[in-house]
């Protein structure tokens, strides 16, 4: 299985090695991907602090 992925990996770098128009959308794409990952993450932490003083509160 690691196998596999490191080869993967591989290939996905050489073929944005050969196209680095391809490697910048990707990037921002991740960038983007990244923001509305930390959103959410941010969103659940508030909904979880909510959660915690509402049973605290009983």
């Amino acid at each position: 299985m690691t196998s596999n992925v490191s080869g993967a990996v591989r290939n996905l770098v050489r073929n944005l090695d050969d196209r680095p128009d391809e490697a910048e959308r990707l990037r921002a794409h991740t960038a983007e991907l990244n923001e509305l990952l930390c959103l959410r993450l941010d969103q659940l932490s508030l909904t979880e602090r909510l959660s915690q003083e509402m049973l605290r509160r009983g």
